[in-house]
């Protein structure tokens, strides 16, 4: 076993915990070792929400962005869930992209 501390924060916007705040990770060396805290901030998200329609995001960036929005406001992973579901069936042509995430939202 060596000293090696990994640390994932998660990030601003999709921290994919539940906690829709912003978090970082606070290392500080003491003693000898890394002692690490998940600090949490609040931020505007209501702009950030409103970022994906207001530069044509949505329209623009295709179909999977409608699940990031969905993420932004859920703080939940969502598009891994929706390939399991999904992704054969697209890749198939039995469904297309836009119609799969938009039953998969339906579903939510």
């Amino acid at each position: 076993m060596d000293d090696t501390v990994v640390v994932n924060p998660g990030s601003v916007g999709l921290p994919f915990d539940g906690d829709p705040r912003a978090s970082y990770a606070r290392c500080t060396w003491r003693s000898g070792g890394w002692q690490v805290d998940i600090r949490r901030l609040d931020y505007d998200r209501a702009t950030a929400e409103a970022a994906f329609r207001d530069t044509g995001f949505l329209d623009e960036a295709g179909p999977l962005t409608w699940l990031m929005l969905r993420e932004l406001q859920t703080a939940r992973s969502l598009i891994n869930h929706w390939l399991t579901a999904y992704e054969a069936d697209c890749l198939a042509g039995r469904i297309g992209v836009m119609a799969a995430v938009e039953r998969f939202l339906a579903e939510r």
